[in-house]
């Protein structure tokens, strides 16, 4: 939404609250939910994908415009990524809006809708169904990379070879540490998933922070996560919003973060804060 959809960042708060509701209002029939078995690629999503990709599709404003609209936006002002995954390579994938130097993009991908890779990267195992693009099926596109903060970097030394010196500001916002809950014994695996993604997710963070010194980011990077607050919170409670606000506010005027964002200030383009 913010990049290849060109919104500003109050158009993407009101159009991601409008989308969350109305993808997690609808659950399937509870006889689906666990259609499958264990498999955590196979497990059938606990909602309508197709609701979720009609909605994206209604509240982004895509009807008003070109619904089939292409991801691939090479001379965009903003070059976004989202991370998928292979199902049958079981491989991470970025599907991109922009070529870069080393990446080589299969014919399904450059032709790749922007509804489609919103759904690639939305897929989460137990919540929604894979989806087809061209040839390929996607599963959940924060497999193994929860926090993408290295693949960002990556993918930034992929357009400029010198990326480390081109980069004033590096920052990574966290979607807060939840509490993994029961799925209920027929999803014992996607648990065991979730508890790993709350590792995986802290881990990077804790590696990428401790080199990025190193990368050349010295004094650059900043890393904004909700610590406290949101560990009840699941992926589909959109009507705990009033939560997620008292927990992120009282998060952001801590004095340690506070600190943080100070510095953050001094370090951003100013004409980035403006907007110029």
């Amino acid at each position: 939404m913010l990049g290849r959809l060109h919104m500003s960042v109050d158009e993407c708060i009101e159009k991601y609250l409008k989308l969350s509701e109305a993808a997690f209002s609808l659950k399937r029939v509870k006889s689906n939910v666990f259609g499958r078995g264990k498999d955590i690629w196979k497990a059938s999503g606990k909602y309508q994908s197709d609701v979720l990709a009609e909605q994206f599709v209604k509240t982004t404003g895509l009807l008003e415009g070109d619904e089939q609209a292409s991801f691939y936006e090479p001379d965009g002002k903003c070059k976004v990524f989202v991370c998928a995954h292979s199902k049958a390579s079981n491989t991470p994938v970025n599907i991109r809006s922009y070529i870069t130097s080393t990446s080589v993009d299969s014919m399904s991908l450059s032709q790749c809708k922007i509804w489609e890779a919103a759904r690639a990267t939305s897929a989460a195992s137990g919540f929604f169904d894979p989806i087809k693009i061209g040839w390929q099926d996607f599963v959940d596109g924060a497999t193994g990379r929860n926090n993408p903060v290295e693949e960002v970097f990556n993918e930034a030394k992929g357009i400029w070879p010198d990326a480390p010196d081109r980069i004033q500001c590096f920052v990574s916002i966290g979607t807060g540490i939840p509490e993994p809950k029961d799925f209920g014994e027929n999803l014992a695996e996607i648990k065991k998933a979730i508890i790993a993604i709350t590792t995986e997710t802290e881990d990077t963070e804790r590696r990428f922070y401790e080199n990025h010194e190193s990368f050349g980011l010295g004094g650059r990077y900043f890393r904004f996560n909700v610590d406290k607050g949101l560990r009840d919170v699941s992926l589909d409670e959109f009507d705990k919003i009033g939560k997620i606000t008292i927990a992120t506010e009282s998060y952001l005027n801590g004095p340690r973060v506070q600190d943080s964002i100070q510095e953050f200030i001094q370090v951003v383009p100013m004409s980035s804060v403006y907007g110029r």
